[in-house]
C-alpha cells in the first residue's frame, strides 16, 4: 500500500500544471499499478472488474500513451533506473525533489490511516 500512495502521488505531482482531472488519472494510475500484487491476480483480471477508461488500461497493462510513460518512469526510478530528462510537463521539475515529496506524503498518509 505504501509503494501504491508513493507512485500515485507522485505521478500526480509529475503532473505540474496539468488540469486536475488530469492530475487525478494520473494519481489514480499510480494507486492501481501495485493492484495486481495486491489483490494476488494479474493486472487484466483486477481491471475487468473496474470501470476504468481504455487509456488507464493501456498505461497500467502495457505503460502505454503519455500516462503509461510516466508511471514507467516512475517505476523505472524506483528501481534506481534514473533517466536525464525528468517526465514531468515541467521541466523544472526536480525528480529527486518529486520523489522525496512524494515519499514524505506517502508516509503521513499511511500513519494518519493506520493511527
Amino acid at each position: 500500500v505504501a509503494i501504491a500512495l508513493h507512485r500515485a502521488r507522485m505521478c500526480e505531482m509529475l503532473a505540474g500544471s496539468a488540469l486536475p482531472e488530469e492530475r487525478e488519472t494520473l494519481f489514480t494510475i499510480g494507486l492501481f499499478s501495485v493492484s495486481d500484487g495486491l489483490m494476488g491476480a494479474p493486472m487484466e483480471e483486477v481491471l475487468e472488474s473496474l470501470p476504468f477508461s481504455d487509456e488507464i488500461r493501456a498505461a497500467l497493462l502495457r505503460h502505454e500513451g503519455p500516462k503509461g510513460e510516466l508511471l514507467s518512469a516512475v517505476i523505472a526510478y524506483e528501481r534506481g533506473q534514473f533517466p536525464s530528462q525528468p517526465p514531468a510537463s515541467d521541466p523544472a521539475v526536480s525528480l529527486p525533489g518529486v520523489y522525496r515529496a512524494a515519499l514524505e506524503w506517502a508516509d503521513e498518509a499511511g500513519r494518519a490511516v493506520v493511527g
